[in-house]
């Protein structure tokens, strides 16, 4: 309960701060070629989202506590690198970094699902389809935000991931409709 009364704490402060787009930002080069970084933000949305994740996952670990799943220790790690996973999509401040926290928070999922899932289910063949679909939904999502760099990089020459840069993206509403609709199957 500490914990959570902690995260409660500096949530509430963040979301106090005043700034322009982001309430906090933390912004480090990746892969500068590329126009890749290490951003992390947070915004009023993000903010919501990340104390909704860190007070679900508590009451998934204390739930998971009277309820003991067998390999304790890997049970938990999958959880928490699942949580981890989940708060980096949320406060990923570039395409690319949103990718791969969401790439990293379906492997956990993958074995959640394959060795704790339901025992009346084909877990290894419940598992391999969700695998399968997001993957599928992963790759459309990956070739739109390709796409998306590549447009803005065309119009703008600067060639960047970064959220806040991406969002006036000048381009044709063919373009961008298609952009969208691969973001919203992906």
């Amino acid at each position: 309960h500490a914990a959570l009364a902690l995260d409660l704490l500096v949530l509430l402060w963040i979301w106090t701060q005043s700034g322009a787009l982001w309430f906090y930002e933390v912004r480090v080069p990746w892969i500068p070629h590329f126009g890749a970084a290490l951003s992390l933000v947070v915004d009023g949305l993000s903010l919501l989202m990340l104390l909704l994740t860190v007070s679900l996952g508590m009451v998934a670990v204390a739930a998971s506590r009277y309820d003991a799943p067998e390999r304790p220790g890997l049970y938990y790690f999958a959880l928490l690198s699942m949580l981890a996973g989940i708060a980096g999509v949320f406060l990923a401040g570039a395409l690319l970094l949103f990718f791969v926290f969401y790439e990293v928070m379906l492997i956990p999922a993958y074995f959640l699902i394959s060795l704790w899932g339901d025992p009346r289910m084909d877990r290894n063949a419940v598992a391999t389809r969700f695998f399968m679909f997001t993957q599928a939904g992963s790759l459309l999502m990956l070739l739109s935000i390709l796409g998306l760099y590549f447009v803005h990089g065309a119009s703008t020459h600067d060639y960047t991931f970064a959220y806040g840069a991406l969002l006036n993206t000048p381009m044709p509403l063919r373009v961008g409709l298609f952009l969208m609709l691969g973001f919203f199957i992906g």
